[in-house]
């Protein structure tokens, strides 16, 4: 009988059953006196307000912040929103100019004014996901921050220096002794969108009292908008289609900073050989650049300070024996070459500054204007003039693509130095330029000259002083009769 019952029981057990689904619900009666409402979780959703959440956009995450939701509904159905200003969804790279109904609420934007964008909070790993079509982001750029992401940093006081001193003591059939001292000093203060930037140097030697001299003194800050930088005080001319020239005044010119673009300017490398333990000291336009103590044998010198111009480089190699050497490094603007669209300038107007104070501060202007075209191709042009002295360029670039980029321009220039007669001539300039696999730039320039009277600014103006009387100055310039000119640099 037993046996039959746990059969019964068995049979029982195995039998189908049918399944029941039991939805559950929470009773506010349970909770602080029934105030709270629990019905948004009896349909599985989460009270609004402020969470900590990571957001992606298009399945890239862009950001980690704190986001405030609030309640919607569509259809009979409850669901959160996600609350956005319309700068973090430009910082995201939504590109909010082809909507202007996402800037109507400036602390919550209101995506469904993007066509087919969806959001997705994902409480339980507390994410939001953003989707939108591929034609409401901005293009996506390398190498730079979003606009909206600049600032002008926080005030600050700079110094960068250096110095050095030596003494020489030569024993032989000639016995001699020298002595010499060297300070860079490079202050800066930053105060909200302005920069404030010096580059002063003093130097003694047994033959020569101490003496300061300035490379340049100026204020500059940026102009996002226009994607520039004004600069204010001594300076240089961008030397991209003329050579550069020292001028105090206003310059406005395209900041290469500000935009995806991936050519910068460089610095030129010094290469030579000290015979003995020897100071080295490196010009630009007769401003001292650099000063400092090699050892004997081959030196290269390749942190030299970036002034932003272009001009030869003279060297001088003072040795230990008392001898010394003196090196022209050609440095040359690299070949011109912009990708299409790109527009690069630069104005700038005010006095000539020499290194000497005797020449006279003759008003300058110097303009320049480039252009990318299609095919690959770059269109730039400029103008200087000043008293004596006018000029004007005309020239056509193109990339190469692993060809590296080329250039070719023509300059006319009318001149008059100090006792001669007004002259002309032009110069034509070719320049090459290309990036090697080992990190090498290789650099070349060609210049030939179609006549005696061609003439830079700089080596006009510096025959006239105050007082339109000739300068006693010991710049070297190249002589009218020079026809032609070639460099190449790594």
């Amino acid at each position: 009988m037993r046996f039959s019952f746990l059969a019964l029981f068995v049979s029982a057990a195995l039998l189908p059953v049918g399944a029941s689904a039991r939805s559950y619900t929470f009773n506010p009666a349970l909770v602080d006196d029934g105030v709270v409402d629990v019905s948004l979780f009896n349909e599985g959703l989460q009270l609004p307000g402020d969470y900590s959440v990571s957001i992606t956009m298009n399945g890239e995450t862009v950001d980690n912040a704190m986001v405030s939701f609030r309640l919607a509904g569509k259809n009979g159905h409850q669901y959160l929103t996600p609350c956005l200003t319309p700068e973090q969804l430009s910082r995201y790279g939504v590109d909010i100019s082809k909507y202007p109904a996402l800037s109507t609420n400036t602390s919550c934007a209101d995506l469904s004014a993007i066509p087919q964008a969806a959001t997705h909070f994902d409480f339980n790993n507390q994410q939001l996901s953003i989707v939108v079509p591929p034609q409401s982001m901005l293009p996506k750029v390398t190498g730079i921050a979003p606009e909206m992401l600049w600032d002008d940093g926080i005030p600050a006081l700079m110094l960068n220096w250096d110095a050095s001193t030596q003494h020489n003591e030569y024993r032989g059939p000639w016995s001699s002794r020298s002595e010499s001292d060297y300070v860079r000093l490079q202050p800066g203060i930053n105060l909200g969108a302005w920069r404030l930037r010096n580059a002063s140097t003093w130097q003694k030697s047994s033959s020569q009292p101490g003496k300061w001299q300035s490379a340049y003194t100026y204020a500059e800050r940026g102009i996002n908008s226009l994607k520039s930088r004004l600069t204010l005080g001594e300076s240089y001319t961008t030397g991209s289609v003329f050579d550069s020239v020292p001028f105090r005044g206003v310059m406005l010119a395209s900041d290469e900073n500000m935009v995806p673009y991936n050519q910068r300017a460089f610095a030129p490398v010094v290469r030579g050989i000290a015979r003995t333990q020897a100071r080295v000291e490196v010009r630009q336009n007769g401003y001292l650049m650099s000063s400092r103590t090699v050892p004997a044998g081959p030196f290269e010198i390749t942190d030299l300070p970036s002034t932003g111009s272009s001009g030869d480089l003279l060297v001088t190699v003072l040795e230990s024996d008392g001898s010394r050497q003196d090196i022209t490094v050609p440095y040359n603007a690299p070949a011109i070459a912009l990708r299409q669209g790109y527009l690069k300038y630069s104005v700038a107007g005010g006095q000539y500054r020499s290194s000497s104070d005797n020449v006279k501060h003759s008003p300058v202007m110097s303009g320049e204007l480039m252009y990318g075209l299609p095919w690959n191709l770059t269109v730039y042009g400029g103008i200087q003039t000043a008293e004596h002295y006018q000029a004007g360029s005309a020239g056509l670039g193109a990339m190469l693509g692993a060809w590296g980029a080329l250039s070719a321009d023509v300059t006319h220039a009318r001149s008059q130095r100090y006792g001669d007669n007004t002259r002309s001539g032009q110069r034509w300039r070719v320049r090459y330029n290309e990036g090697l696999a080992s990190g090498t730039t290789l650099s070349m320039a060609s210049e030939e000259y179609d006549s005696e009277g061609y003439s830079s600014l700089t080596e006009t103006l510096n025959t006239w002083c105050e007082g339109d009387h000739q300068c006693r100055y010991s710049f070297v310039y190249r002589p009218l009769k020079q026809k032609s000119r070639t460099s190449v640099s790594l």
